[in-house]
């Protein structure tokens, strides 16, 4: 069942990490059913998405179908184990959407703590990429 992103058309703003390891806004709207699958979809450029959970609240939506149809994306791979202790070596492939999950499973903007740690984790990231 996919949750709602808001109780409003309006959407919410997500940080998308792209695969050339760029990051950048991205607003995520909502239909009038409160889905917002279309606008995900199309953020990733996907045309299924999984969601990848990590802790303190912060999920990233992936291209289900990535592995088939895009490129490693090394960086995105390295900001998502950073955040979820994954091992060396995980990887994921595509773009990546970060958003935040309220305790009724309500995919929500991120906090400013959870941008932050987001964006600690992309810096660093970057950072071993291109060391």
């Amino acid at each position: 069942m996919t949750k709602t992103a808001t109780r409003t058309t309006a959407g919410l703003i997500g940080l998308r990490l792209n695969v050339d390891g760029t990051m950048e806004d991205v607003r995520i709207t909502v239909g009038p059913d409160g889905s917002h699958v279309s606008s995900l979809n199309a953020a990733i450029g996907s045309d299924l998405f999984d969601v990848v959970g990590l802790p303190n609240g912060i999920d990233v939506f992936v291209d289900d179908e990535g592995l088939h149809r895009a490129e490693h994306s090394p960086v995105l791979s390295e900001t998502v184990r950073r955040l979820g202790n994954y091992p060396t070596g995980y990887r994921l492939h595509g773009a990546g959407v970060f958003v935040s999950v309220d305790d009724d499973g309500d995919t929500i903007p991120l906090t400013p703590a959870q941008r932050a740690q987001v964006t600690t984790a992309w810096l660093h990231a970057v950072s071993a990429n291109n060391a």
